[in-house]
Parts: C-alpha cells; structure tokens; sequence
C-alpha cells in the first residue's frame, strides 16, 4: 500500500436507506456522517469535508480519498487507488462508478461519474472535467483551493460538481484509475 499521508473518509448520510458497514483490514477509515437539518434536508457535505480536512488530516498529509456511503468497494480497487495517488500525489485519481437517473436524475440511463464534456458510457480517461467522488482522491492543494473557493457553504447535490470545478479552473489534472471499479448502489 501507500507510504503517503492521506486522509481516508467515507461519507456516510445518516438518513439513507442503504447502510453497509465497511471494513478493511489494515485500513484507517474515518467515517464522516452527515445528519440531517431542517435547513439542509441533506445535510452540509461541503462544510463537513472542510471540517474533517481541517481536524482530522495528518501532519504531511498529501490529500483526502473519499468513499461515498452508497459506493462499495473491495481491497483492489482500494490498492489501485492507492498505486495511483503514489505515483500522483498531486492530482485527482477517479475509480470509474456507474451512476444512474435516481441520483441525477437528468441522466436517461446509466452513465460513468466522470466525463470530459458530458455524460457517457463510453469510459473515458483522458480530458476528464467533471467528477463525481464515489471513490475519488482529492490533493491537499485541491482541497485548500476548494476551501478558499467557499466550500464549506457548498450544499448537496453541488458538492461533487463544485469540486470538479475548481480542479478544472485551478488546471488539476484528473487520472481515472485503471482497473478499479467502485460500485454506486444507488439505482
């Protein structure tokens, strides 16, 4: 596995129906639980990513891989991953998810979480602009820009997009980790 520092969270809503308790061995994961509120019916991703980066990062850490509640993964897909971030510590490492109309509904069928120009189901991997975090590592310089860019007012469902965003502004480049395959149970 990985010799660098990075901070594992796993997102969890605490209103969602679909609960799968995760466990890896040898793997420190946070788990980052997202309650509701009447004002924010979906709680605040945004401002709970910021929080954990800013109270639970180790000394040296070098970014944060996020694992959504609803998306499973297994140990290759989280040694790959971690392959990945080693060689490229300084930019987004995506591991392709299926994503479908029930969690963005404007899609007509299935569609891969990440894409150049708009969403597809051809697996793309170069030119990538928009991510959807899944199973997604996000640099230490990427979050500081994302946080400076107000993210801890960002609300669902624009986190992942916001995010995305400011990757493609700020000129990270996003790899898709070959070989992995998350899965997004929400369908």
């Amino acid at each position: 596995m990985t010799a660098l520092p990075f901070l594992f969270v796993r997102v969890v809503w605490d209103a969602h129906v679909i609960k799968i308790p995760f466990r890896m061995f040898g793997v420190n994961v946070k788990e980052l639980h997202l309650g509701l509120d009447p004002n924010h019916p979906f709680g605040r991703k945004g401002l709970a990513l910021e929080q954990a980066w800013q109270q639970l990062a180790p000394a040296g850490c070098r970014g944060m891989l996020i694992l959504d509640g609803d998306t499973l993964i297994d140990p290759q897909d989280y040694a790959l991953m971690c392959e990945a971030i080693e060689q490229a510590p300084d930019a987004v490492h995506v591991a392709p998810a299926r994503i479908w109309p029930s969690s963005k509904p404007e899609l007509r069928g299935w569609s891969w979480a990440h894409w150049s120009k708009h969403p597809t189901q051809e697996l793309e991997t170069e030119g990538i602009e928009f991510f959807s975090f899944n199973f997604t590592y996000l640099p230490a310089g990427l979050m500081q820009d994302a946080i400076k860019g107000g993210l801890s007012t960002w609300k669902f469902p624009l986190v992942d997009s916001r995010m995305a965003r400011t990757a493609r502004l700020k000129r990270y480049p996003v790899h898709v980790v070959a070989g992995a395959r998350a899965m997004h149970l929400n369908y």
